[in-house]
């Protein structure tokens, strides 16, 4: 899962979830675009909320960012708010136990601790180098 922050908005991501059959067939689905696009277009929503506000367009997307070589625990209300929407929202608690950690990502000079699967951070870090290019599949989970 992706996190930025925004003032004091958390938004998280995730970097790409099989969370059916039909989302691995799907990769099509999946737009170019910036991470920051997606917050820009939900700023005066999330202003607005006073707790989890979760979305059904996940916003799939592909961005090409820096990989810092960074990594860390998921934050407690982080791995709250990903729980939460896989309980809630999502109604399979399981696929909030498939995150532990986040990697740190730069899009531009922004920071982005983005909550990565478990099976997938081992693979990253070797074969990323620090400092160069990913491409990510990511989707929105809310803020």
């Amino acid at each position: 899962m992706v996190s930025l922050r925004f003032g004091s908005v958390l938004v998280v991501m995730t970097v790409f979830v099989a969370l059916s059959a039909h989302a691995q067939s799907s990769w099509c689905r999946y737009k170019e675009r910036r991470l920051q696009e997606i917050v820009e277009q939900h700023v005066e929503h999330m202003q607005g909320s006073d707790g989890p506000s979760f979305t059904a367009d996940r916003f799939p997307s592909r961005v090409r960012v820096i990989y810092t070589g960074k990594r860390r625990p998921i934050p407690t209300a982080r791995r709250d708010f990903i729980k939460s929407y896989f309980t809630q929202f999502v109604r399979q608690p399981q696929y909030a136990e498939l995150f532990d950690d986040e990697l740190l990502f730069l899009e531009g000079t922004v920071q982005h601790w983005l909550p990565v699967q478990r099976e997938l951070v081992p693979k990253l870090m070797a074969e990323a180098s620090a400092g160069g290019f990913v491409e990510l599949f990511a989707v929105w989970l809310g803020a």
